[in-house]
């Protein structure tokens, strides 16, 4: 993704011998200024994109290295910028029963089962539209996420692992797997009338059109704007906040930090605790005040 949009037109002409951390430093300087989105906007990369364009360059000259191409990486203590950690908005318990409602009485069933997965789950957009039925562990009320759909210039919709490459299983309410398996037993059914027509053999997305292909993650951000337009007594949120709704609901419910780490995917419980901590410290405190009772004098 980043190779060619970012690493290539900078240092595609150059010999990798030649490249020096003079000029890693002055390419990691350059990500940081305005006006080096692609899309033209007036605003500055997120700093966790430029460390990822960073850590993708990195990695082609740890290969060099390994191929006895060059000597040394020259990506070595490069000084990258902060990670900011975005709490982001999140819905309280009452605020999810009036979305459930809204979705109930003025969506298709499709899109609603689509954001109550959302919010049980914790699944980013781009793993919400590349879950299939093998996916589906009924017996366990479990679901495997493995996979996830993105948009790459010039390739269109691709299938790729996930975040990290990190699968993970989560357990779902029953009924929202028996909805699953309807609309997977849905999906088939429309697939066999399809025919000829069907696209992405091999393939049976459950959010899909009839002919099997999947929603783009955008289209569902896109959908949700709207939605969000229609229902104005809804505070405004962004779809991505239902995973933030997801893991605030689990905190407050008392959940341990360990188990909301795996349910939301991160790499370590610190990006848990860096996003979460404050809600993490108020549980702690309301657990705390337990206590008091304890200490409370008698009359």
């Amino acid at each position: 993704m980043f190779l060619h949009s970012r690493i290539l037109p900078i240092f595609g002409d150059i010999k990798l011998k030649d490249i020096k951390k003079v000029d890693v430093v002055f390419f990691v300087g350059d990500l940081q200024k305005k006006k080096r989105r692609l899309e033209g906007k007036e605003s500055e990369l997120a700093p966790s994109t430029i460390h990822n364009i960073y850590k993708a360059f990195a990695s082609i000259m740890n290969v060099a290295v390994e191929w006895n191409l060059i000597e040394e990486s020259p990506c070595k203590n490069i000084k990258l910028p902060k990670l900011k950690y975005e709490e982001g908005k999140a819905y309280s318990e009452e605020q999810v029963k009036l979305l459930f409602e809204r979705l109930n009485n003025r969506e298709t069933a499709e899109k609603r089962l689509l954001v109550e997965l959302a919010v049980v789950s914790a699944t980013r957009q781009g793993e919400l539209v590349a879950i299939e039925e093998k996916h589906l562990n009924v017996e366990n009320n479990t679901l495997l996420i493995e996979q996830a759909l993105v948009n790459l210039t010039g390739d269109g919709i691709i299938v790729k692992e996930t975040k990290g490459k990190r699968k993970r299983v989560v357990t779902i309410p029953s009924n929202i797997m028996n909805d699953l398996v309807t609309l997977a037993a849905v999906k088939k059914y429309q697939l066999e009338e399809a025919g000829d027509e069907r696209v992405w053999e091999g393939h049976t997305f459950l959010f899909s059109n009839e002919f099997g292909k999947p929603y783009r993650p955008d289209s569902i951000s896109q959908w949700w704007d709207r939605f969000m337009k229609k229902n104005p007594d809804l505070p405004r949120i962004r779809f991505h906040d239902l995973r933030h709704t997801s893991a605030t609901l689990l905190i407050h419910a008392g959940e341990h930090p360990k188990v909301i780490q795996s349910r939301l995917g991160h790499s370590n419980i610190t990006t848990t605790m860096n996003t979460y901590g404050h809600l993490l410290q108020e549980t702690d405190q309301r657990a705390s005040s337990h206590f008091d009772k304890l200490f409370e004098e008698k009359d």
